[in-house]
This record gives C-alpha cells, structure tokens and sequence, in this order.
C-alpha cells in the first residue's frame, strides 16, 4: 500500500527563509527544517496532531503544529495560498 502526497510546500529564501519544507501525505506531515539543534527531518501522523495554527501575513505564511506531547513545530515563510491549503487539510484529517 503507498501513500500519495498531498502537496509538498517549500518556503520561500527571498526574505531570510532557511530551506524548510513541508509534504502532507495522506496520512501523515513530514517537516524539513535543516539547521536545528537535533533531526532534520520530523514525521508526525495526524492522529499525533493536536493543533494547527496559521499565522498570514500579505505574503507569506507561518505554519505552527502542535503534538498531543505538547512539542510544536513551525515552517516560516511560506506562500500564503498554499500554506491555507494546506492547514485546511491537515485540520480536516485530525
């Protein structure tokens, strides 16, 4: 069995942007973000996402994903039309 990608997002360099990306599956959210203290690389199901907060700006997007553990994450700089898209599904599925 495979599970297909949503949509993958990457954020924007232009403004300070570090390389992070997002890819919603089916099932699950995988976040790169390079340069952090420990992985590079998070996965997290979403029946181990608690919360989804957007932040809009008249650009760019902040995304912030809350785990049941109480841990967050947050992508920065991404295209706000596609950052809404994506917090929609990854609400719907949780």
């Amino acid at each position: 069995m495979s599970v297909e990608l949503v949509q993958s997002i990457d954020s924007s360099k232009v403004f300070g942007g570090t390389n992070e990306n997002i890819s919603v599956y089916e099932d699950r959210v995988i976040i790169y973000i390079p340069n952090q203290q420990g992985p590079d690389t998070e996965e997290l199901y979403c029946s181990q996402i608690s919360g989804v907060y957007l932040f809009t700006g008249l650009l760019y997007a902040t995304l912030s994903l809350r785990t049941h553990s109480g841990s967050a994450l947050m992508v920065r700089w991404l295209p706000t039309s596609s950052a809404i898209r994506v917090a929609d599904y990854i609400r719907d599925h949780t």
